[in-house]
């Protein structure tokens, strides 16, 4: 991993340093349709006539990259806004619009111009060209569930086909990115549909082997939800009993935060557990702190259970 993240950190730097060149040294294309800057090589580089291209395409994807590599990638981000403009969505391949809303997600950034081309972009071909065959889960969770990280919301018909798209591979996607997917849709404004509808019937082939978040994520997903949900919410907490060891508290307090929200279910088998599970940690403490010659007050549970 650390050579593979060195080598990454190399290229990127290769990458910054063409597209960092001052004014006298770019001699730019222009931004029509081709979407391609070219950039001169310094002279003390050159060994033969060359030019070096760096396309819009190519930019999202370093950009992407520096995103998930957890890079610093400001500097980086406005030259490929000075030399793409903010047209620079309607210069990519869908692959690459993926991307570039992953690394913008990632960043936790949403230039205001910028969000509007990619919403036009979608509007005009998302339910043409963001079709099933085209996607894969990950791909369609990485657009949708950036989509809702950024608060963008394409119009319905838009975000209905990508329900579609979703729909029609459930099949390969695996527990928690199934769970994940739901979420998203639930938090685009599609909180009954045909995707829910189907994962809460699917609930006993794969949600006892969702790892904690995922089973946050349904609460949540599933916390709006009126119609029948067959036998998801007796499985969740099952599994979330089960599991109750392997949960931070950020996604404990997600849990519970989804299931009580629904009226009716009987929550008690949960929140017992989990107080068992605070006392168990108090006494553990406890017999440390006793062990090791110091006395510590006892520890008063905390917000999770009232």
């Amino acid at each position: 991993w650390q050579q593979q993240q060195d080598l990454l950190e190399g290229q990127l730097e290769a990458v910054q340093t063409l597209l960092d060149q001052d004014s006298s040294t770019i001699a730019a294309a222009g931004s029509g349709s081709s979407g391609r800057v070219f950039a001169g090589i310094p002279e003390k580089f050159r060994c033969q006539s060359v030019e070096c291209c760096v396309s819009a395409n190519d930019a999202a994807l370093v950009f992407w990259a520096m995103g998930m590599a957890g890079l610093q990638v400001e500097s980086y981000f406005q030259t490929c806004l000075s030399l793409f403009g903010d047209n620079w969505p309607t210069l990519l391949t869908p692959t690459r619009t993926v991307q570039l809303l992953q690394g913008l997600a990632a960043v936790q950034t949403a230039p205001a111009e910028l969000m509007i081309k990619i919403l036009e972009m979608f509007e005009e071909r998302g339910v043409s060209i963001w079709v099933p065959w085209h996607m894969t889960p990950q791909r369609l969770l990485g657009l949708t569930g950036s989509m809702a990280q950024l608060q963008l919301t394409p119009g319905e018909a838009t975000v209905f086909a990508w329900v579609k798209a979703a729909t029609s591979i459930m099949e390969d996607y695996d527990p928690d990115e199934l769970a994940a997917q739901c979420l998203v849709f639930a938090q685009l404004g599609f909180t009954h549909s045909t995707f829910l509808s189907n994962t809460a019937y699917l609930a006993p082939d794969f949600v006892p082997y969702c790892s904690p978040r995922g089973l946050a994520d349904l609460a949540l997903a599933f916390s709006k939800y009126r119609l029948d949900t067959h036998d998801l919410y007796p499985i969740l907490l099952q599994t979330a009993i089960k599991q109750l060891t392997l949960f931070n508290e950020y996604d404990l307090v997600r849990l519970i935060d989804g299931v009580s929200r629904r009226a009716g279910l009987d929550m008690t088998p949960l929140l017992t557990a989990v107080q068992d599970m605070i006392e168990q940690q108090q006494q553990q403490q406890q017999q440390a702190a006793n062990s090791s010659g110091t006395t510590n007050l006892p520890v008063a549970p905390g917000p999770l259970v009232s």
